[in-house]
């Protein structure tokens, strides 16, 4: 019953915080962004992240490379496209990131000049936050 709750009430917050891409330039996206918070799950788990000890950074760039790293250590490169695709969070096409690599597209859920979430396409998934790096 718990777990029903929290997907219920993570649905409502996250469609009562919704700002996508289509207000702000898609330029903007672009940059570095650093993870602040992951949330959900199957447990609903909400984990904020040390930025201090913890650095784990996104990176997007006009030439359609993304990339990862943590703490100064390189993760991930690939390419990446954005398209509007249908999402559990809203009746409305919603922004997604598309990976060239086949890794599963995931939904822009926020974006705000400062402020980036990316969340998994399914009810246990999970939330990124992001916050631009300065």
């Amino acid at each position: 019953m718990h777990k029903l709750l929290y997907l219920i009430l993570g649905a409502i917050l996250i469609s009562c915080s919704q700002s996508k891409m289509d207000n702000d330039s898609p330029s903007q996206i672009y940059g570095e962004w650093l993870l602040v918070n992951v949330s959900g799950g199957i447990t609903g788990e909400i984990r904020n992240i040390d930025t201090e000890t913890d650095r784990q950074i996104l990176v997007l760039t006009e030439d359609n490379t993304i990339s990862y790293s943590h703490n100064n250590n390189l993760i991930s490169r690939g390419k990446y496209r954005i398209e509007k695709r249908k999402s559990i969070y809203s009746d409305k096409p919603m922004d997604f990131i598309i990976y060239a690599d086949k890794k599963p597209p995931e939904v822009i859920i926020k974006f705000s000049g400062d402020t980036l979430g990316i969340a998994d396409n399914h009810y246990d998934g999970f939330t990124n936050i992001y916050v631009r790096k300065k």
